[in-house]
């Protein structure tokens, strides 16, 4: 059964409650370095009807650059099994003109200077409109 407007609202709203308040190790370390360059933490969003799709998709992005349209996703162990379900999320935030970088937990735990590199290359790229 499908949610209403009103339930996906508030569904999405629960959602980026338990995230900022439960962030994953991940987002700990890279939530103060991209706050201080522009980026949202948990930002909701709603992917607006296209293509067949009969209502809004609810999301709830990790990281979010609303100058840029920019979404850093940091993607744990889980996300091995929602590729089909991320490829679509991709696609609408695509169609909303947000382009998404996905990077693993793994590329911040073990690699985070290199991680916050490729992060702010991405952001200079879209400022100077390389990209």
């Amino acid at each position: 059964m499908r949610r209403t407007p009103e339930e996906n609202r508030a569904f999405i709203e629960a959602v980026r409650l338990e995230q900022t308040q439960n962030p994953t190790k991940a987002e700990q370390m890279l939530k103060p370095y991209l706050e201080t360059i522009g980026f949202e933490h948990q930002r909701p969003m709603w992917a607006k009807p296209r293509n067949g799709m009969i209502q809004d998709r609810p999301y709830c992005l990790d990281f979010f650059h609303p100058d840029l349209m920019l979404c850093v996703e940091v993607d744990g162990s889980a996300h091995r099994y929602r590729r089909t379900r991320d490829r679509r999320r991709d696609k609408d935030l695509e169609y909303m003109g947000i382009r998404t970088i996905r990077i693993t937990n793994g590329d911040v735990l073990h690699r985070l200077d290199e991680t916050i590199e490729r992060i702010r290359g991405i952001c200079d790229e879209l400022r100077t409109g390389k990209s």
